[in-house]
């Protein structure tokens, strides 16, 4: 069902591009500057006092097979800073399971609320 959404909303810009007369295949860089000027920028992201109020944070606790193990096991790490997680890091986790460090997953969320993996919705919108 995503699939028809996604298509649907990619109908919808390029009603929308139409309406204004726009021929962005054709635009020189200047022009898309101008036009970027001219519109703004879109802001997709959260409040941060929504995003306290609702990402869930814990503590990460190092997994056993990783604690005292001299064979190289794989550990978790954050996609946004490519840093593995330390244990007692704060991790915020979304809707879809991602996890990521609070600090990281905070900025993200207040530029877009999209899973910076999957590209589900992060936080359910006010």
């Amino acid at each position: 069902m995503a699939t028809m959404s996604t298509f649907y909303d990619a109908i919808h810009l390029i009603d929308e591009q139409w309406d204004m007369g726009l021929d962005i295949d054709s635009m020189t860089y200047e022009d898309l500057l101008a036009l970027q000027e001219q519109i703004g920028d879109v802001n997709t992201g959260l409040p941060e006092r929504y995003i306290h109020q609702n990402l869930r944070v814990h503590q990460y606790v190092v997994p056993r097979a990783a604690r005292g193990s001299d064979q190289s096991v794989e550990k978790d790490a954050c996609i946004i800073c490519q840093e593995e997680f330390e244990a007692r890091d704060l991790v915020g986790t979304l809707d879809c399971g991602h996890k990521y460090h609070e600090a990281c997953i905070k900025q993200w969320l207040m530029v877009k609320n999209l899973c910076p993996i999957c590209k589900a919705t992060a936080l359910p919108a006010e």
